[in-house]
């Protein structure tokens, strides 16, 4: 990994499932990071729930923002499910990682762009 700080928290939501005929009454999901939340969630539909943990990819910015003087990241997850009919469930797993910030592609433009421009005035000069 490279440096701390042009690197990203990432929060992968991945393959979502449910049992029973409708999964649950209400689902309240919440992230706290370093005791502030970050997200609050709250769904009544199972489509709807679906399509938020299916593949989803929270990016909660830099690292250097979010982590504690003591070097440690508290991340707190709480995922309340309220169902009143048995059998009913829902699932669904989670990936914690972090990534390179990427360079905007109009930066890389703009810098070879003006790479050109100064190549070109030297040309004029000489």
């Amino acid at each position: 990994m490279t440096n701390m700080n042009d690197t990203n928290l990432l929060i992968g939501l991945l393959d979502p499932g449910y049992s029973g005929g409708h999964g649950f009454d209400n689902l309240h999901f919440r992230t706290d990071i370093e005791g502030t939340t970050v997200t609050d969630l709250t769904l009544t539909d199972l489509g709807t729930a679906i399509s938020y943990f299916d593949d989803n990819v929270l990016d909660y910015g830099l690292w250097k923002d979010l982590i504690s003087t003591d070097n440690v990241l508290d991340i707190t997850f709480y995922f309340d499910l309220t169902e009143q009919h048995l059998g009913e469930g829902f699932n669904t797993n989670f990936i914690v990682g972090a990534s390179v910030v990427p360079v905007p592609a109009a930066v890389w433009l703009f810098g070879s762009g003006l790479i050109g421009l100064i190549s070109l005035a030297k040309r004029k000069k000489a």
